[in-house]
């Protein structure tokens, strides 16, 4: 399936150079709405990696929360009808629900994700965050999550075999924090980073991310040791982080 269903669209964005990238190695952004000071960071981001990479901002609304699974079937079909052998998923805040759905299913072509303020489903109601809650002292694991139709990560994020890095921005909720926690929990090959300063998070963002480049793909497990040495990244969130990387 190389024909882009009418539900799914996107802002394809080159690098400045004009030399456009191959598609076989792009990268997907997916965001949900934010306040105007982290989108006009996100904005920012996008940016400076359009200038590196080719670079498809998800312009479509995000799934309902009953729609995640066949939004994230058609868009990875999408990507592997153009053969793209490379992908790396930005997913903020409820499009990091989305990436999660696509990393699962799609382990051959997501290489990397790198989840900001992101949740394990769309927008979940207070109803729903009750149930974690119920949930979390009950012995079962999950046992109250088949009620919903819902799509919920949290029950797949160990086949989450690729490099995660997870980040939380200055203006994270309790609840992305506690998200976030879970995630570079569940997740394998998850690295913690949080940004707590205001200024210059674009830039913060940007070099973190070039950073996680340097987590292997094949054997991601096997360069943990040498990643965390390098740039300080690793299964904690710290207060200010990562340490000696000037994030």
């Amino acid at each position: 399936m190389s024909r882009l269903d009418p539900e799914i669209k996107f802002e394809v964005i080159a690098p400045r150079s004009g030399e456009s990238l191959a598609t076989s190695e792009v990268y997907l952004f997916a965001e949900q709405d934010y306040n105007l000071g982290d989108f006009l960071s996100l904005k920012d981001l996008r940016h400076k990696l359009s200038e590196e990479f080719k670079l498809y901002q998800l312009a479509s609304a995000l799934p309902d929360l009953n729609s995640v699974d066949q939004f994230a079937a058609k868009l990875g079909s999408y990507f592997e009808g153009f053969s793209t052998r490379k992908m790396t998923a930005i997913g903020i805040g409820a499009g990091g629900t989305l990436v999660q759905d696509l990393a699962i299913r799609y382990p051959k072509l997501v290489r990397r994700v790198i989840l900001i303020n992101a949740t394990t489903r769309i927008c979940p109601s207070l109803g729903t965050r009750m149930i974690d809650w119920i949930e979390s002292h009950l012995p079962l694991g999950l046992p109250l999550r088949k009620l919903s139709k819902a799509f919920d990560s949290r029950p797949e994020l160990h086949r989450v075999r690729c490099p995660a890095l997870i980040v939380t921005l200055p203006r994270a909720t309790h609840f992305e924090t506690a998200q976030a926690e879970l995630l570079v929990n569940a997740i394998p090959n998850a690295y913690a980073a949080k940004v707590t300063a205001v200024e210059n998070v674009s830039d913060k963002l940007f070099n973190l991310i070039d950073e996680f480049q340097n987590v292997s793909i094949k054997c991601p497990a096997t360069s943990a040791r040498q990643v965390k040495a390098q740039t300080g990244l690793g299964k904690e969130f710290y207060s200010d982080y990562p340490q000696g990387s000037g994030v």
